[in-house]
């Protein structure tokens, strides 16, 4: 059986090690029984740039820890920039999840005088949440899956704002309204929750994350139970991925 290739593009500072090799376990755990190799790159060790994509069959773009859109600097900004508009033109299959979704809300709905991405606390979501698909998802070949209604793990203050035009709405709640897109005629997904994670290994990730920030110790505990075992909908950990790459990286090979 001939091997793919994967691109995970991590961005998380060196401080955050211990998350950084968590978030490479879990998807890598999602592709182990595929013939699958994956290269990684990391945004704060280099910047990005097209020939990352040298040999590359898809490519996920990972979560963040403590470093949000507004806090990129000009120059990578650019190089972002750049390297999405060349996955979208291109129609490289892509997955992006947390941050690397809202890069994608930023790269095509943020200018000079509006950021498409903000932190808001009052929309801050942690634990297991349910979700709803659009009529829009309901006909996607990889959301349509997860039936109308299903549940994924997640922790984010930051959201995208405005839906780009160039976008079509996939699945929303009541928190969030912009929870996964697709980019019109690509094949660039992204979601704001994280199939990646089931619930028993979100709550590792938060508690990684968590212990690194003296303000969330407090809400610890609390938030940890938020993130549970959710029978009664499907889990989005359980197909998402699974479907990107069975339905999208190999029908694109």
């Amino acid at each position: 059986m001939t091997s793919t290739t994967l691109l995970l593009i991590q961005n998380r500072f060196e401080r955050e090690n211990l998350a950084t090799v968590h978030e490479l376990g879990c998807i890598k755990n999602k592709f182990e029984n595929k013939n699958v190799n994956f290269i990684v790159k990391n945004i704060f060790e280099e910047k990005p740039t097209i020939e990352w994509l040298d040999g590359i069959n898809g490519v996920i773009i990972g979560g963040s820890g403590s470093f949000g859109v507004p806090d990129l600097e000009e120059e990578l900004d650019q190089a972002i920039r750049t390297f999405y508009m060349h996955l979208i033109n291109e129609n490289i299959p892509t997955f992006a999840i947390c941050f690397g979704h809202q890069l994608l809300g930023h790269v095509l709905g943020s200018d000079k005088m509006n950021i498409n991405v903000v932190c808001d606390y009052s929309k801050r979501e942690v634990g297991t949440t349910k979700y709803f698909l659009t009529e829009a998802g309901q006909q996607d070949p990889l959301f349509s899956k997860l039936g109308n209604e299903f549940c994924a793990s997640t922790g984010h203050t930051d959201y995208v704002v405005d839906l780009p035009e160039n976008l079509t709405l996939l699945a929303t709640n009541d928190m969030i309204e912009h929870q996964a897109f697709k980019v019109n005629s690509s094949n660039f997904y992204s979601v704001q929750f994280h199939p990646e994670l089931r619930y028993i290994e979100a709550r590792e990730r938060y508690t990684l994350f968590s212990e690194s920030k003296a303000e969330l110790r407090k809400s610890l505990q609390n938030d940890l139970d938020q993130f549970f075992e959710q029978n009664e909908y499907i889990n989005a950990d359980d197909l998402l991925l699974i479907s990107f790459y069975e339905g999208i990286v190999l029908g694109n090979s």
